[in-house]
């Protein structure tokens, strides 16, 4: 049992180390994993329960190494359409078409993925091979439950604490994960699984089965603090996996609790055993709606988190990337390298998954894997349920609570990508391979033959690939850590360059090495700089073979060949190549075109017409852009979409540039789209009235349509009219009563004039005066000291309607009118 201790300290390491995906993890995990195999390969594979024929397990293996295989261009003519399609639009090298190419969209990824599925496949096999073993299924439980309670305790810490990053190696920057995972979903898919497979063990102790036991004897006691262990634990773990938010966590809790209980309807009869079940029912719902607020919150947050897709989008577009490589799919981890390119619609937004694990499988691997991993995992599955269904069993609550476990992730699995994450993926496969091994177990020989040679030399280098494999992942983590410290640029390249040379398929990090190697370009004289640049151009070319369509990458090529490159026309074509890759990004197209402003005007607008202009921030960018490029309105016609939104956007930076004839030609096409008054506002901007006029109702309803009748007559000479618009808006602003009641003034002129002047700042004295005035006839009145008056205290809108009054008493109707208008626009103000 010794020699499973590594698997055992792996499999509660996992979610620790890397519940968000990290490098450090996945090297620890590798070690622990092939270090168990190799200790374990005298002893695997002499004896199993036949499950799967082996022309299955030979068409599983094509499987996995068929998207790697180079295939002559002419048979992927037929076999792959639409993958020789991607190949002749983007040839590593622009111009030269290669007579060879793989499955995979790229082998880089597909690597990467085939070594994750390593550790998943050796985990299962694994816990196949410690069901032989009495003391594995208690120390399966407990260790489980002991990840449990180290994740229950970093969430609470990092809640406490506030820190929100991975063992303060993985910054978790937008704060939603939970424990050491980086996403809640992926935290409360362990931990509920493990709750569900742990709880076996409770019932072991507290209210062991007999009916399903083999032979229907007594279970060998458990210690009594193991219990008490678990008592405490699981619900901790239960409480912090509601209180995650997770919509998906708690889904598959709730499907794993329906499945125990379907299993022991049909194995126990005991009432007493119901009757604790129920209460412990009772118990666990009392948790879940206490922290329901948390479920519902998530649901209202769900648009907000999903700005530029939902899932349900998500899964559309995946469909109809299924439906453009249908035999044999885009390879293993090639997800997010397609989606890019086929995506409809997202911006720059990236989605690295499907949220759906099944059909991300479907994507990768077409119809083919469906077929071959369909019929696989059916039978392992059908199995699994079979076994635990009908079967004597040795250790029913744990093999209960193991299928339990899987339902709650196969559930979960149709909602996230549970699968793609390898701390979540190793669990799941522990419980399988502990369903199927005690399949084995059942029905094991009573003298277990030892395993073949040529088992025995397969068994050793599939442990040594595995932790050669870890190996090389670690030095090049190793390198990649060390070239972050480096301040030399030189000796930062060399540490990158290592990297590289030991895990290939980090290609990413190519990225970094080719900013590197420009800051080291920069500093050499011109005449050398040209020829190092050709050689690390090479090498760069090598490393964009293994991921031919990562747009990234590519993009950092482009800007190396535009700053050192002698071929203008190549590195032009290669830039126009990177947006064609991802021509969703609005960012890639606006910068080449910012870059080719001064240099080629022609092409920086060819590079605008690629704008994605689905957000107003892109279409703003791409027209002022294009005014800078030519100062043309022309230009900015050509790039503008015909949308309500593209058009306002024309109009207002029209309005910017007062460029107001092409303001009045955006916003003639916006009335059906567009509020009336604000879009009559902006014709009056523009000067243009009779527009404004056109545009609204021939008996305006509201204060601004009023308001705005009566400044347009105005401007174009219709005095009346706009007279009578202005004292409709005063009506309907409640503007005629306090400005209309003045005060009867009983002194004569003079007097009243003598007493302003003593104090000409006094408003209540110009009111007066002003009063005074307005009661001799229209012909005597002192006009211009009306206006003085007016002028004097502008804010007196009573002041201003009596010079109104008079002027339009004395036939003044222009100057009436413009003060009936001004009048107008203050009567609305507060």
């Amino acid at each position: 049992m010794w020699r499973l201790y590594p698997w055992l300290l792996g499999l509660i390491l996992a979610p620790l180390l890397f519940g968000s995906v990290t490098t450090e993890g996945q090297v620890v995990v590798g070690i622990l994993l092939g270090g168990s195999l190799l200790l374990c390969a005298g002893q695997s594979g002499g004896w199993s329960r036949p499950l799967i024929k082996p022309l299955w397990l030979w068409m599983a293996g094509a499987l996995l190494l068929l998207p790697l295989l180079p295939l002559p261009m002419a048979w992927m003519n037929w076999l792959d359409p639409s993958r020789s399609e991607l190949a002749r639009s983007f040839p590593v090298e622009p111009g030269f078409l290669p007579s060879w190419i793989p499955l995979s969209v790229s082998p880089a990824k597909t690597m990467q993925r085939l070594w994750e599925l390593g550790l998943v496949l050796a985990c299962f096999s694994l816990a196949r091979r410690a069901t032989h073993y009495a003391p594995a299924p208690r120390l399966l439980a407990l260790g489980i439950a002991s990840a449990v309670c180290l994740l229950a305790a970093s969430d609470i810490w990092y809640r406490l604490d506030g820190q929100r990053s991975v063992l303060g190696l993985w910054e978790i920057t937008w704060g939603k994960g939970a424990g050491t995972f980086a996403n809640r979903n992926h935290f409360a898919n362990w931990v509920c699984v493990g709750i569900l497979f742990s709880a076996g063990w409770v019932m072991r102790g507290l209210s062991p089965l007999f009916s399903p036991r083999s032979g229907g004897k007594a279970a060998a006691p458990s210690a009594p603090h193991d219990t008490l262990f678990l008592l405490v634990v699981l619900p901790l773990g239960l409480i912090t996996a509601v209180a995650s938010g997770s919509r998906g966590g708690l889904l598959a809790l709730l499907a794993g609790l329906a499945v125990w209980l379907l299993l022991l309807k049909k194995r126990t009869r005991s009432r007493t055993r119901w009757g604790a079940i129920g209460l412990v029912a009772v118990l666990a719902l009392a948790l879940v709606l206490g922290a329901g607020g948390l479920v519902i919150d998530r649901l209202v947050e769900a648009k907000r988190e999903w700005p530029q897709f939902s899932k349900i989008d998500i899964w559309r577009q995946s469909l109809a990337l299924f439906s453009r490589f249908v035999l044999f799919g885009t390879g293993w981890g090639t997800f997010a390298t397609a989606f890019d390119h086929y995506k409809s619609s997202g911006g720059d937004s990236t989605v690295l998954h499907a949220e759906n694990d099944y059909l991300q499988l479907l994507v990768e691997t077409g119809l083919f894997g469906a077929l071959v991993l369909g019929r696989l995992l059916g039978r392992v599955v059908r199995a699994a349920i079979q076994f635990a269904w009908r079967e004597a069993l040795a250790e029913p609550e744990l093999v209960f609570g193991a299928v339990a476990g899987l339902a709650a992730f196969a559930l979960q699995a149709v909602f996230e990508f549970v699968f793609q994450i390898t701390a979540t993926a190793l669990l799941a496969a522990a419980l399988l391979g502990f369903v199927i091994g005690s399949r084995d177990q059942a029905h094991r020989p009573a003298v277990i033959p030892l395993p073949s040679g040529r088992r025995l030399l397969l068994n050793h280098l599939a442990a040594m690939v595995l932790l050669v494999a870890a190996v090389l992942q670690g030095a090049a983590w190793f390198h990649w850590q060390k070239s972050k410290t480096e301040k030399a640029s030189a000796a930062k390249a060399q540490h990158i360059e290592r990297s590289l040379q030991l895990w290939p398929w980090a290609v990413n990090r190519q990225i970094s090495l080719t900013r590197t190697h420009v800051q080291i370009l920069a500093a050499q004289p011109p005449g050398e700089q040209l020829t190092l640049a050709k050689d690390f151009r090479q090498r760069l070319n090598r490393t964009l073979a293994w991921d031919p369509y990562n747009w990234e990458l590519r993009l950092e090529r482009a800007w190396f060949d535009l700053a050192f490159s002698t071929n203008s026309a190549l590195a032009q074509a290669e830039a126009l190549e990177v947006v064609k890759l991802n021509p969703r990004q609005p960012e890639i197209p606006l910068r080449f075109a910012a870059y080719f402003a001064e240099r080629n005007p022609d092409r920086a607008l060819d590079f605008l017409r690629w704008v994605d202009l689905a957000s107003p921030a892109s279409i703003r960018r791409t027209l002022l852009l294009a005014w800078r490029i030519s100062g043309d309105s022309a230009a900015l016609w050509s790039v503008v979409p015909n949308t309500p939104s593209g058009l306002r956007i024309l109009g207002d930076l029209a309005f910017e540039r007062e460029l107001f004839p092409l303001a009045v030609q955006a916003y003639q096409r916006l009335p059906q789209y567009a509020d009336r008054v604000p879009l009559a506002e902006k014709f009056m901007r523009a000067k243009r009235p009779d527009l404004a006029l056109a545009l609204l109702p021939e008996v305006p309803a509201t204060y601004d349509e009023k308001r705005l009748k009566a400044k347009a007559h105005w401007q174009m000479g219709h005095l009346m009219e706009a007279i009578r618009s202005a004292q409709s808006a005063w009506q309907s602003s409640g503007f005629v009563k306090p400005t209309m009641a003045g005060n009867t003034a009983l002194s004569d002129l003079e007097s009243i004039r003598r007493e302003w002047e003593k104090a000409p700042n006094n408003a209540a004295r110009a009111a007066s005066l002003a009063e005074r005035i307005c009661r001799e006839p229209p012909l005597g009145r002192d006009l211009a000291l009306l206006r003085q008056l007016s002028e004097r205290f502008p804010n007196e809108l009573r002041l201003r309607w009596l010079v109104f009054q008079t002027e339009f008493a004395l036939g003044h109707l222009e100057a009436a009118a413009q003060i009936a208008v001004e009048l107008a626009e203050h009567a609305g103000s507060p």
